[in-house]
């Protein structure tokens, strides 16, 4: 009985060692499980991402490739478009620029007449024969409408010094009327003077207007410089310039008020006792 009660106690302890080295066993298993899965689920993860990439550039490579068939196409059907269809286009843009033009021209004759302020996008819209519309298509408001005019005159205006200049002749001092100015050159003239005026009228012009001025100013005292026989102007050629030019606009404007003839020769002689 004494045998009996002493290991009783033993294999109680022998069976808690037991259960605990079962658990350690497990909890260890376990673990190398989780590890091992983790593992996997990143290798799998890597492939994935890795034939979402092949898939992706694949993807793309088709894309692109169809994407130039596409263009490759069109350009094909433009080479062979037919004359009659090429023509179309071109006169499309033909179109388009002569509507530029004739509002251009309509606001040369609407702002001559009746100024900046006092014209309106409607009057131009109508003395050119469109809609407001097709107005805002071409010029985004009056004003841009108004600049575009003025710097399309500057041009013209400084290709014809130009042409003097290449020439080596002296532009007219009047315009080309003796006796009377047409409409077409009192036109000029106004126009001349709202450029001017709408500068002092606003500040945020200036730097241009005064940009074609120095223009203007430099082209004549060209003129001025190679009637001296120099190849470039001196300070006094630019002296004489601005008296030219001085002379060339107030002698306009008197012209078109008592008549070229008068003034002609008033503006000649002060040119001559400039020179």
């Amino acid at each position: 009985m004494s045998s009996d009660g002493k290991d009783a106690p033993r294999e109680a302890e022998d069976g808690g060692e037991s259960l605990a080295s079962a658990t350690r066993a497990l909890t260890e298993a376990l673990g190398q499980l989780s590890r091992a899965v983790k593992r996997e689920a990143g290798r799998r993860t890597q492939e994935t991402a890795k034939k979402a990439q092949e898939t992706g550039k694949k993807a793309l490579s088709s894309s692109l490739r169809k994407t130039s068939e596409e263009l490759a196409a069109v350009a094909s059907s433009i080479a062979d478009a037919p004359e009659g269809a090429r023509n179309g286009r071109r006169r499309g843009r033909g179109r388009a620029e002569r509507t530029r033009q004739d509002i251009l021209e309509a606001a040369h004759h609407i702002f001559a007449a009746k100024g900046y302020e006092g014209a309106s996008v409607a009057d131009i819209a109508a003395a050119a024969g469109y809609t407001k519309g097709a107005l805002y298509a071409n010029f985004p408001s009056k004003e841009a409408l108004f600049l575009e005019m003025a710097r399309e005159l500057h041009r013209k205006q400084k290709d014809l010094l130009d042409q003097h200049r290449k020439a080596g002749t002296e532009p007219p001092l009047l315009c080309d009327s003796s006796t009377e100015y047409s409409d077409k050159e009192l036109e000029s003239i106004l126009i001349g003077l709202e450029w001017w005026t709408y500068a002092v009228r606003h500040e945020e012009a200036r730097e241009e207007v005064g940009t074609m001025w120095r223009e203007i100013l430099h082209l004549t005292a060209g003129i001025v410089a190679q009637g001296n026989g120099r190849p470039e102007p001196s300070p006094d050629d630019f002296s004489a310039a601005f008296g030219l030019v001085a002379v060339h606009t107030l002698a306009n404007i008197a012209a078109a008020i008592i008549g070229p003839e008068e003034v002609r020769a008033m503006a000649e002689s002060l040119i001559e006792r400039k020179a």
